[in-house]
């Protein structure tokens, strides 16, 4: 028979072994998300960048004619854009700093949702979908972690443990 402090430690030891293959995989989908994640954001960013010297120097003069605007009129003027499918100007609204084309970061961060929403609508769902999966996976894999702690008491096992060290030094002396 059995003591008690043994059989949590062998209790602990099989839920430890049942539960680690689950969280390895639950490890390695969650990489392969995350991987997956950062590549379909990294494709939809942004409408792609200027590659040649005259639509660099026409996007550094849509960036300065829409600081000129008021606050109103380059929304209205942004979201034209983005309605008749105008990507060098929301290229050159995005692909440079926030201030240069008079807007504040939260509303560039909110123009380059929109365009993303608007070009890659299937992609960003799916992004959003992976991050949900990405949620849920850690915390299935917290609950899986909490109740194979829960399954022996930790402090029978330390107290039966710092017992035994006890003896073998009390023999040992």
């Amino acid at each position: 028979m059995q003591t008690l402090p043994a059989r949590h430690r062998l209790v602990k030891d099989a839920a430890w072994k049942a539960a680690e293959p689950t969280l390895r995989e639950f490890d390695a989908a969650l990489r392969t998300a995350r991987r997956e994640i950062e590549a379909v954001e990294a494709r939809t960013f942004a409408p792609p960048r200027s590659t040649n010297a005259s639509d660099t120097i026409l996007a550094g003069e849509i960036r300065r004619r829409l600081s000129e605007l008021k606050e109103d009129e380059r929304r209205a003027a942004l979201e034209t854009a983005l309605a008749e499918g105008a990507d060098e100007v929301v290229a050159a609204a995005l692909h440079g700093p926030a201030m240069l084309s008079g807007m504040s970061a939260p509303q560039q961060a909110s123009l380059r949702d929109r365009w993303r929403r608007s070009r890659h609508g299937d992609e960003i769902e799916r992004i959003d979908r992976l991050k949900s999966a990405v949620a849920d996976t850690e915390r299935g894999g917290a609950l899986l972690v909490g109740y194979a702690a829960s399954l022996a008491d930790p402090q029978i096992i330390e107290k039966a443990e710092a017992s035994e060290a006890a003896a073998k030094a009390a023999l040992a002396s």
